[in-house]
């Protein structure tokens, strides 16, 4: 059942939302005519904040589209205190619909309500993982906490129901599953999924195209935990199940700068003529990664890439993502 963090400006109205029976976003002074689409809340969202700058904007109006049509009736919903114990606010949402409330009526100044049934005792935070506690560090207003297992779990006293695994289900099994699921993405997701995972490894640079045939994805360097520094050019090929081939490799290597190493990552695999290729030392050193190596990258990092997804509202391919858990039995 998905949790959901809604902050009431830093716990200055958490006691309202819990002596109302609410939980409340602000951003309007008047409600809109139309809340049904993100398209319907950019149009008066953009009216009403005509200086903000394209990405802050967006930013807001997928916040304001998640308080009034993703969440749903039964989710669970969490918003700190302003004490300093760490205080967490959490309950359930009820089934009657969002109302508004003109902001200066009553004691709270957010207009856009939900209400909700609050749990009667507080938790807090010295109680939850780290991963969670990173995650409800986020500076966003209205946010999917993926941990909802371990919230739930502490709500109710009862553990979550694991499906049963075959024991055929080993390691392997598991592995290609995960790869199929991410053949799923599109090549622009996918690419969008490999610069996070880049990044949770340490690498700070940009993207040079955003879907290429050919040539860099990705440039900059792989910093190593303060030790040490590398120049790094990343190519990106999504594939199924054609094999990397050698000139694949020769065009990539063509297009590295003097000074960096190459890194190829697919989801498929590479030739015998290309593995040969990327370790001869008279060229440009390359790694490759297979789609074998992405998928335990990918689990291995899984919370820490969900996080960063979360921290920059990049909500449609977090949700792709977060069915993928079920299927990690390696992590």
């Amino acid at each position: 059942m998905p949790v959901f963090t809604v902050r009431a400006d830093s716990g200055e109205f958490t006691d309202a939302f819990r002596r109302g029976g609410y939980v409340g976003i602000g951003w309007f002074d008047a409600p809109m005519s139309d809340t049904s689409t993100r398209e319907a809340i950019a149009a008066r969202y953009r009216d009403d904040f005509l200086s903000q700058s394209v990405g802050t904007s967006g930013q807001n109006i997928g916040q304001i589209h998640r308080f009034l049509n993703t969440i749903q009736p039964h989710d669970w919903v969490i918003t700190p205190f302003s004490n300093a114990e760490g205080a967490l606010l959490v309950g359930q949402v009820l089934p009657e619909p969002v109302y508004f409330v003109v902001p200066g009526t009553d004691e709270c100044r957010y207009g856009y309500r939900r209400p909700v049934r609050w749990h009667p005792q507080p938790i807090y935070r010295n109680q939850l993982s780290e991963s969670l506690r990173n995650t409800l560090g986020s500076t966003l207003t209205v946010f999917n906490v993926p941990q909802e297992q371990e919230l739930l779990t502490m709500l109710t006293g009862v553990p979550p129901v694991r499906p049963h695994v075959r024991p055929s289900f080993g390691p392997e099994q598991a592995t290609e599953a995960v790869r199929q699921k991410l053949l799923e993405l599109s090549a622009q997701e996918f690419e969008v999924l490999v610069s996070y995972v880049l990044r949770v490894l340490g690498f700070v640079g940009q993207a040079t195209r955003l879907v290429a045939d050919g040539g860099v994805d990705f440039e900059g360097e792989l910093r190593i935990g303060g030790v040490a520094q590398i120049k790094l050019q990343v190519q990106v090929k999504r594939y199924t199940n054609t094999q990397i081939n050698e000139t694949a490799l020769r065009s990539f290597r063509g297009a590295l700068k003097q000074g960096h190493q190459g890194c190829f990552i697919t989801l498929s695999d590479y030739s015998s003529a290309t593995r040969a290729s990327a370790i001869n030392p008279h060229f440009q050193p390359i790694n490759l990664i297979n789609g074998r190596e992405f998928v335990e990258l990918f689990i291995k990092h899984y919370d820490q890439i969900l996080e960063a997804l979360a921290a920059e509202d990049a909500d449609e391919l977090a949700q792709k993502l977060r069915f993928r858990k079920a299927l990690l039995p390696l992590s």
